[in-house]
């Protein structure tokens, strides 16, 4: 069984160092270590986003002037996609639960015998990202803070470019969005989240994430691509 693993080309040059965490005092910029999980660095990407089986950072970040501002708080964000379609418009399911990915992010009773088709965990805030499948489809998320919560919005993707919007809301720290989009030619439901971490509390929180990645990756087909690849807009 082949099993699709890589980094993307802007990350293979900052693999030379590996002794940041994303907690670490001065690490103001993300990178993709050996494993493959997203981490501090003092150089590298403004974004990273973390798959079970991809690394791909966004945005270079090299340099006082280009590096992304110091904060005590991680800007997360994270999505599912399964293999279900329930609802027509957006939705909001309010306190549905902590911040959570994969399998941990099944948010309806429609979607709960639906199989995990991916699952991503997103750092780093003001995200514009395109997830676009090999057909040119697939869907783009923007996140912006909006005081004290998060406004995400879900574009539909055509020709691998950001098109209609598909759903816009104000998330608080315990909230989910549920979008249908249009994957590989199907339609899907995409659940997303979106957190600040206090960098204090911010190992359980990852650890957490990165165990549901792995649970992911025992459970998704073999690719011999990624279903979605990711750029920035």
């Amino acid at each position: 069984m082949r099993v699709w693993k890589a980094v993307s080309a802007a990350a293979v040059s900052a693999l030379v160092s590996l002794s940041w965490t994303v907690g670490s005092a001065g690490a103001g910029c993300l990178t993709c270590d050996a494993t493959l999980n997203c981490v501090g660095a003092d150089a590298g990407a403004k974004f990273c986003l973390q798959g079970p089986f991809t690394c791909t950072m966004a945005v270079p970040c090299v340099g006082r002037s280009e590096r992304f501002p110091d904060s005590p708080e991680l800007e997360l964000t994270t999505w599912s996609l399964f293999d279900t379609a329930v609802q027509d418009v957006a939705t909001v399911d309010a306190d549905a639960g902590p911040l959570s990915v994969g399998e941990d992010q099944r948010a309806t009773r429609a979607a709960s015998r639906a199989a995990l088709r991916d699952a991503t965990v997103a750092y780093g805030g003001d995200l514009s990202v395109i997830l676009a499948s090999p057909s040119g489809d697939g869907f783009a998320v923007r996140r912006s803070v909006a005081g004290a919560q998060v406004r995400l919005q879900v574009l539909d993707v055509v020709a691998e470019q950001p098109g209609r919007l598909l759903g816009e809301a104000l998330l608080g720290e315990r909230d989910r969005m549920q979008v249908n989009v249009r994957v590989g030619g199907h339609e899907q439901l995409l659940v997303l989240q979106a957190v600040s971490v206090p960098r204090a509390g911010l190992a359980p929180v990852l650890a957490r994430l990165r165990a549901s990645l792995r649970q992911a990756a025992r459970t998704l087909p073999a690719r011999d691509e990624p279903l979605l690849r990711a750029r920035a807009f």
